[in-house]
């Protein structure tokens, strides 16, 4: 029996006097302390946080809303967070930027270190971004030893990222829903470059994009073969 056990009603000592002889907090003996109400629905919840989790231990709170919406549970961010805070689980994401501590070193050897100028950054910014999500959700995780390994385990990591990954970037649709559906997503250079010019062809794979630079290419055909200007460029010189 601890302390808080040797507290009770005594008609010779008051319960503040009590807790004095014991050394308690009288806090702790006068707190009423809440039921724990069990609710079903958040154990089924769990259940496929933690699922999910194991699958894909990089998931955070966003993902897993999206997960649970899929699997027929519509829930709130702020539900899914206290969920995770209370399984102990967080999303898997890169830590702090170290450019400092890298390049101290560098320094300290006298090596050049080669810089982008400045707005060079989103020259490469697709594929930067893209192999940023392979290797923190796939190639850190898995460790792969040898070359067949990583070529199977990029393999399935694909399949994953195109038909079942949700991006919020394309309002948390996978790649594959957007090609069927040829919307709901994609990016354009002029949303990343205040520019003047007119971009009519979407850096993204739909039906529509792929057209209109068909369109543009058969037009452009017979106009090549006679020396006459392309009808989009006539259009462009006559405004």
């Amino acid at each position: 029996m601890n302390r808080h056990g040797w507290i009770g009603v005594h008609a010779d000592l008051t319960q503040k006097r009590q807790c004095v002889l014991a050394g308690v907090s009288r806090t702790t003996v006068y707190a009423k302390r809440k039921p724990v109400v069990f609710i079903e629905v958040d154990e089924v919840l769990k259940r496929l946080i933690d699922e999910e989790y194991t699958r894909h231990p990089f998931f955070g709170s966003r993902k897993m809303v999206v997960h649970l919406f899929r699997c027929g549970h519509r829930v709130n961010r702020k539900r899914v967070q206290r969920l995770m805070r209370a399984m102990f689980l967080a999303g898997m994401a890169p830590g702090p930027n170290t450019s400092d501590v890298f390049t101290d070193v560098l320094k300290r050897q006298g090596i050049a270190i080669s810089m982008d100028g400045r707005g060079r950054a989103y020259d490469n910014i697709f594929v930067e971004r893209l192999w940023r999500s392979v290797k923190h959700e796939d190639v850190y995780l898995n460790g792969y030893a040898t070359m067949g390994e990583l070529l199977i385990g990029l393999t399935k990591y694909f399949v994953f990222y195109n038909v079942e990954r949700p991006h919020q970037s394309l309002g948390n649709q996978t790649p594959q829903e957007v090609h069927k559906t040829s919307s709901g997503g994609g990016a354009m250079i002029v949303n990343k470059y205040r520019t003047t010019e007119r971009l009519t062809v979407a850096l993204r794979s739909s039906g529509t994009a792929f057209e209109e630079v068909k369109i543009e290419n058969e037009s452009a055909i017979p106009n090549a073969k006679t020396g006459a200007a392309p009808s989009s460029c006539e259009k462009s010189s006559a405004t």
